[in-house]
């Protein structure tokens, strides 16, 4: 799922690819932490360090896509999870 992220952010930074992601793709990080999370609540088991890394970087590439795309709008990383 990280992955999948920096792609995004690789996809908006590069000329030719930018005008091809439209503004939904901002619902991807939201969309993907919702799932790392549904995943950890059943699991049942303690986060381990690496899902607490993928979760910040996915939260830090969704905040520069959305600083990137709202430049008017000031970005504030998201710090609810453990570990950050």
């Amino acid at each position: 799922m990280t992955g999948a992220m920096l792609v995004l952010l690789a996809a908006c930074r590069l000329p030719a690819l930018n005008p091809l992601v439209g503004k939904k793709t901002l619902a991807a990080g939201p969309h993907l932490k919702s799932l790392i999370e549904g995943w950890l609540s059943v699991s049942g088991e303690p986060v381990s360090p690496s899902v607490d890394q993928s979760l910040k970087i996915i939260n830090e590439v969704d905040g520069f896509l959305k600083e990137e795309s709202y430049s008017d709008v000031e970005y504030q990383p998201d710090r609810t999870f453990a570990g950050n």
